[in-house]
């Protein structure tokens, strides 16, 4: 599963994710990418992608996160956890 966390002030509707998810679509693979609009309260975005990954794991899918300025951060932060 694909975790694409975007930037501040940015959502799921961007241009990168747009691009991704085409292409994901054309690998058969659309349904192995998630991107939600994420609250701009950080703690409130961490606690929503910490909740997807958690759900991720539970059907043995292993998660691979992404992400383009503000979500690159979370990505980071996230994958050290």
């Amino acid at each position: 599963m694909i975790f694409y966390l975007h930037g501040f002030r940015s959502g799921p509707q961007s241009q990168k994710v747009q691009q991704l998810a085409v292409r994901m679509e054309q690998l058969g693979l659309r349904d192995r990418l998630w991107c939600d609009q994420l609250p701009p309260v950080p703690c409130e975005a961490i606690g929503r992608i910490d909740a997807a990954i958690r759900d991720c794991l539970k059907t043995g899918q292993i998660p691979t996160l992404i992400g383009s300025s503000l979500g690159g951060f979370y990505a980071t932060w996230l994958a050290a956890q």
